[in-house]
């Protein structure tokens, strides 16, 4: 999370980004499906293909996952859909949560930068940087998934807040953060809750 945050702010030109930020949320999107397809595909040479790990799937299942990717921060109900099969393979559940992704991202991308993307294309303002940030975003949100699947809201919650106490250590050093008095209480209120969460208080 604070390398994202890190790579967020490094890919700005002038307090503005040279880039559609649509065009690299499809991207991500696109990103994090190919690598959960790539996943599975490794899982059915490993496992070969069953129930739980198949792309194939029913109406049921899949007319769920519009909501979620439509709604990108509703991080309880994307809980309630990936563990509602624990058996079911959690790439093969990817897989059909960003495809639905792409699809409200392509919706998005058109709707506010279709005539920048016809006039300047769909790469347009892209650098090194632009895609190291669509790659860290896309491998965290499948590892936020992950964490979804195999623990719980509680875990990826304070997960973001340890790594936004990270990210405003590494900003100190990096562009001169200055900490202010709320952000130590509050820092401090986080160490005493995880503390308290992993001793099961």
């Amino acid at each position: 999370m604070f390398r994202s945050l890190v790579i967020i702010a490094w890919s700005k030109r002038a307090g503005k980004y040279d880039y559609s930020v649509a065009t690299a949320n499809f991207m991500m999107e696109t990103l994090k499906c190919v690598f959960s397809l790539v996943a599975v595909t490794l899982i059915w040479e490993r496992e070969g293909i069953t129930e739980d790990n198949k792309l194939i799937t029913s109406w049921e299942e899949i007319k769920v996952y519009p909501v979620p990717a439509g709604l990108y921060l509703v991080k309880n109900l994307l809980q309630l859909i990936i563990k509602k099969r624990p058996s079911r393979n959690i790439n093969a559940q990817n897989f059909w949560l960003y495809i639905f992704g792409m699809i409200f991202s392509a919706g998005a991308m058109f709707a506010q930068d279709d005539e920048e993307i016809r006039n300047k294309g769909f790469f347009h303002g892209f650098s090194l940087i632009t895609v190291c940030m669509i790659i860290n975003h896309a491998l965290g949100g499948i590892a936020v998934s992950m964490v979804m699947k195999y623990a719980d809201n509680i875990v990826k919650v304070y997960s973001t807040s340890v790594a936004m106490l990270l990210t405003a250590i590494i900003s100190i050093f990096l562009f001169g953060f200055h900490l202010t008095l709320p952000f130590v209480l509050g820092s401090m209120v986080l160490s005493v809750s995880v503390y308290l969460h992993s001793k099961g208080a």
